[in-house]
């Protein structure tokens, strides 16, 4: 939030101050949290948003009464699990998970190669560069040993 930062800092931190300010009674602050909303016009944002926690539930309730003829259990299956794994925004997900794993891996490899690399009689500087990771890295591992 760039013009209101002091209030939307408030009311993360305290958001029950908001429904004092209100006169709305104070136990229903757990059933609200503060989110930063998108709404659909060339990227309006609008931060300091209190939703319902539940607004899954409330959507569920609104598309059982717009899909009249649907019982809940069709609209649940509609938005079932595997239609999740289907989106772009999972496919996209699950592929930066498999590229960051990658590269945990290949890192992890190059690691457990040091001691093999000291025992041949490379250098520290030499392994560093070699392996493309940071002197410090390798005195790391070096000093473990």
């Amino acid at each position: 939030m760039k013009t209101d930062s002091i209030f939307y800092q408030l009311f993360q931190t305290l958001p029950g101050c908001l429904f004092d300010l209100l006169n709305l009674p104070s136990d229903i602050v757990n059933d609200y949290q503060l989110s930063s909303v998108e709404v659909k016009q060339l990227a309006f944002r609008i931060d300091g948003v209190f939703l319902p926690k539940n607004l899954l539930q409330l959507i569920e309730t609104i598309l059982v009464y717009k899909l009249p003829q649907m019982n809940r259990q069709e609209i649940e299956k509609m938005f079932s699990l595997s239609d999740l794994r289907e989106t772009k925004v999972y496919q996209e997900a699950l592929e930066q998970g498999r590229e960051q794993g990658r590269q945990q891996g290949e890192l992890a490899a190059k690691i457990d190669s040091i001691p093999r690399w000291i025992a041949l009689g490379l250098s520290v500087e030499q392994i560093a560069q070699g392996l493309d990771l940071e002197i410090e890295e390798v005195v790391k591992v070096v000093n473990k040993q």
